[in-house]
């Protein structure tokens, strides 16, 4: 079966498990106002993102990169920081789940990390792949591809 069919019945499967966002909360998110960035600035505006949610786990200060407007490409998430930032904030905020970045890169316009969820609710060990889009200094587009180890697993390899 090809990878993507793989992912796509994962999804199928732990779709909604994997990605039912919580309410929003009441205080509105302060997102990114647009404005020009160099290669080299958008780079740091994503290692600043990454650090502050993905080590630091802290959803609201690492919202402040996303326009409010953003394009979502998860299939259980509409556009917008608010609906994105619904499903996120409470796997980081919660520290019983093991939230662990292994990798991550960047060549403009696109920024990728490679992290670990343990806990949550979700299947562990849980794969994700986070990609994001920038225009300028702003991320504008994020995409993800989500992975669980499944009990009927014929490749001997772990997940990480």
């Amino acid at each position: 079966m090809p990878t993507s069919s793989i992912l796509l019945s994962a999804l199928a499967l732990f779709g909604p498990a994997f990605c039912k966002p919580t309410a929003a909360p009441n205080t509105p998110l302060i997102t990114c106002t647009p404005r020009p960035a160099s290669p080299r600035e958008q780079q740091a505006e994503f290692e600043k993102y990454a650090d502050l949610l993905y080590v630091k786990r802290t959803p609201r200060p690492a919202y402040a990169y996303f326009t409010a407007n953003d394009t979502q490409h998860n299939p259980y998430v509409l556009d917008g920081a608010a609906a994105s930032f619904a499903l996120v904030n409470p796997i980081y905020i919660n520290h019983t789940n093991g939230v662990e970045m292994l990798h991550q890169g960047f060549q403009a316009p696109i920024g990728w990390v490679h992290w670990r969820l343990d806990g949550g609710g979700y299947p562990a060990p849980t794969a994700v792949v986070d990609v994001y889009r920038f225009e300028g200094a702003c991320i504008v587009e994020h995409w993800d591809i989500v992975q669980t180890l499944p009990a009927d697993a014929i490749n001997p390899h772990a997940l990480f």
